[in-house]
């Protein structure tokens, strides 16, 4: 990959602030939910106009499945702790092997160490309540 990829990235609208909610922080309760929700309304006709190309990246996608491949989400921050847990959520839901959707985040030890004891829960105790909640 070239710099001219991680300059093409850099320069997209999800990379950037968001003037609607520039200053989220100094507005009321009331103010801030009313940003979220004025935003929120915005995606379903945002994905629409995007939806063909969504529909060739999962073709393409499970065109790869069909001859063995996999699905890696790499993200940092945020961005790769999502994609961790929607990999780690892929097996109970979908049935799919663990080796076939993987999340690679770039984080450190400790939040991996967290992560993993609230995730372990769920896991281990199936639709079991965690004790003392």
């Amino acid at each position: 990959m070239g710099n001219h990829v991680f300059e093409q990235l850099g320069r997209l609208i999800t990379e950037s602030r968001n003037p609607v909610s520039e200053d989220i922080d100094c507005k009321n309760t009331e103010e801030i939910l009313r940003i979220i929700n004025s935003q929120d309304k915005a995606v379903p006709d945002i994905v629409a106009t995007e939806i063909p190309f969504i529909a060739r990246a999962v073709d393409l996608l499970v065109d790869a499945f069909q001859h063995g491949g996999r699905l890696f989400y790499i993200g940092a921050g945020t961005s790769g702790r999502l994609g961790v847990l929607d990999a780690a959520e892929c097996p109970p839901t979908f049935g799919t092997d663990p080796e076939m959707i993987q999340g690679l985040s770039r984080w450190s030890r400790v939040d991996r160490t967290q992560l993993r004891s609230h995730l372990c829960w769920p896991v281990a105790s199936a639709a079991v309540d965690k004790p003392g909640m």
